[in-house]
């Protein structure tokens, strides 16, 4: 029936042929400047959702008593307007998010910092030396880069098959007096004990 239809209209096989082609090859060809640019700006906004959800999966000791819960990024700055639209935002605890921007820890002042995060630009010394500051302090560690556990943060963004997930090192929050809730470590990638 197909040979049949080929014969009678040649144009439809041809401009079915030409309609493949044109969707094969603009799958295939790299994505332009434009489209780049959109996908790396979700994929900020998605790690921005993350650092912000974070704050509501994680349990924290009781001493703090801030005014004020802050989400400090360390290094240069990768997300854009919309992370930092959140800032003065009214948390459900009643607390304020701040969201800051610090050259370096051991040159800012981090108090009411509940969460860090450190820019991918970083060096793996001053990672480490910031991570060294930070122990034993209940503050929540994030990162996207390549190896951050291995230095002793406690939650890496991966992203695997176009998606932003999450890698936990458990020992590096309990050891911050931190505790994640179970919604958070049962989503994790994985989960280092």
């Amino acid at each position: 029936m197909a040979l049949a239809c080929h014969n009678r209209y040649p144009w439809a096989a041809a401009l079915l042929i030409g309609l493949l082609m044109a969707l094969f090859f603009g799958l295939c060809r790299p994505f332009s400047g434009q489209a780049l640019a959109g996908l790396m700006a979700l994929e900020r906004d998605v790690k921005a959702a993350y650092l912000y959800n974070f704050l509501f999966f994680v349990r924290w000791p009781k001493a703090q008593d801030d005014e004020y819960w802050g989400i400090c990024v360390i290094g240069p700055d990768p997300f854009g307007p919309s992370f930092h639209a959140l800032d003065g935002r009214r948390l459900p605890n009643g607390k304020r998010l701040r969201i800051r921007h610090l050259r370096s820890l051991p040159n800012s002042n981090h108090s009411g910092c509940r969460v860090v995060f450190f820019s991918r630009d970083l060096s793996r010394k001053s990672v480490v030396k910031a991570i060294a500051l930070l122990k034993g302090k209940a503050v929540l560690t994030v990162s996207d880069r390549p190896g951050f556990l291995d230095e002793g943060g406690m939650i890496a963004l991966v992203t695997v098959k176009d998606r932003v997930r999450w890698v936990i090192n458990k020992k590096s929050a309990e050891q911050a007096g931190l505790k994640f809730s179970s919604q958070l470590l049962r989503n994790a990638l994985f989960v280092e004990e």
